[in-house]
């Protein structure tokens, strides 16, 4: 995505169940968040996705689907700024420049977010 220049808007998280449970429905729920401003910032994508499986996950279910899918690319040349949004991105930036730069050098998962596990 980042290699790409795409942003994302938003994520789209759901879960859904293995088996029926003594004739009651499939276990489905899904979860949408929508950033404050398109990004590509995998730290915050990852932040935010934890905390929407945080809202959805119930213990002592089995499931047979899970899924992530960002919602909203864009291409990073046409992404409109937000002007109440606080600018801390450059320097977040410059953190996954790095990580991405180590990675391509050194091999894939060298350097990696370690809110992904």
């Amino acid at each position: 995505m980042r290699k790409e220049g795409a942003f994302a808007q938003g994520i789209y998280i759901f879960l859904k169940e293995k088996l029926y449970r003594n004739n009651k429905a499939n276990y489905q729920y899904s979860d949408v968040y929508w950033f404050e401003e398109a990004t590509n910032d995998t730290i915050l994508i990852i932040k935010q996705a934890k905390e929407r499986l945080k809202n959805i996950f119930k213990q002592n279910y089995s499931y047979k689907k899970a899924g992530i899918v960002l919602l909203g690319l864009k291409n990073g040349s046409r992404i409109q700024k937000n002007f109440f949004v606080a600018e801390n991105s450059q320097q977040q930036s410059s953190i996954l420049d790095v990580m991405t730069k180590l990675n391509n050098k050194m091999g894939r998962d060298t350097v990696f977010c370690r809110s992904r596990y």
